[in-house]
């Protein structure tokens, strides 16, 4: 189908082909990025249950369905207030029309206590009806406190996705002499870039060292990855080729990923591993 607005496919690619929305988190994605090339508009529409990659494997719910999960909650929450204000009203009626039928017909000592001890059944069911609606507001409010948690990771997590779509991340770089200064290893650094991946030195922003310094087997030192700002996001996509990685000599490059985004890709290791273990049965 055709979009309306500026939304752009994750690729970066603007080209009038035919989209698909993701009704989880409203992304726009061209047909061929997502393996559903050939469709026209009625294959499309006729899709079902249809989830963007990202949402497929994410380990986070999305902002619309933590929404509608909280009005939910909401409603709920009413309903059941509601209900317990009808209990209450119906105890207190049914009450005060015994305590005044006892008055009338008895007339007696005994009507004292007998006011007493209704009244004290009704203070009881009163505060029993008032602990259920305080412990209804208080799972209303941690259900809220739960969805602002979650919708403020997610938007932080968007953030740190942006922030990075210029980087690319290079392993097995050798590092510089650790007795020159930082701005005379950064200069290293890039003197490495410029050789080793033959660089322009006008595509490099800055570049500097992430991470823990790891060992071998043997106990020396691994290079610690090198991150690599460039100008803009498409000399970011065309080093690592739109995600999938790529090789020079001894050196990888890749995107530099925020957390929650290695933690799908991790989870999308595991689960092409599971499916790769073919039953012994099957092989013969």
């Amino acid at each position: 189908m055709k979009k309306h607005g500026k939304e752009k496919c994750p690729c970066g690619n603007e080209s009038d082909s035919n989209w698909i929305l993701c009704p989880d988190c409203d992304q726009w994605l061209h047909l061929d990025c997502v393996g559903l090339n050939g469709l026209d508009e009625e294959g499309v529409k006729s899709l079902k249950c249809w989830k963007c990659p990202r949402c497929l494997i994410s380990p986070y719910p999305n902002r619309k369905s933590m929404q509608n999960d909280y009005n939910a909650v909401c409603t709920e929450l009413r309903g059941v207030i509601k209900d317990e204000m009808k209990g209450a009203l119906a105890v207190l009626t049914s009450t005060v029309k015994e305590v005044t039928r006892t008055v009338v017909n008895e007339a007696t000592p005994n009507v004292v206590s007998s006011v007493v001890e209704k009244t004290k059944t009704y203070a009881a069911a009163a505060e029993q009806n008032q602990m259920k609606l305080v412990e209804e507001v208080k799972k209303a409010t941690t259900s809220n406190e739960l969805v602002d948690k979650i919708c403020k990771r997610m938007d932080n997590d968007n953030h740190e996705r942006e922030r990075r779509r210029k980087n690319i991340v290079v392993s097995n770089v050798p590092e510089p002499n650790r007795d020159l200064s930082p701005e005379e290893k950064k200069e290293a650094d890039c003197v490495s870039l410029l050789r080793n991946l033959d660089m322009e030195r006008n595509e490099i922003v800055t570049c500097f060292r992430t991470g823990a310094t790891k060992k071998d087997k043997d106990g020396n030192n691994l290079p610690r990855p090198l991150v690599v700002v460039l100008r803009n996001e498409e000399a970011a996509r065309t080093w690592h080729e739109n995600g999938k990685g790529y090789k020079i000599g001894d050196s990888w490059i890749n995107p530099d990923l925020c957390r929650v985004d290695r933690e799908i890709q991790f989870f999308a290791r595991v689960e092409r591993r599971k499916k790769k273990k073919v039953p012994t049965a099957t092989l013969r």
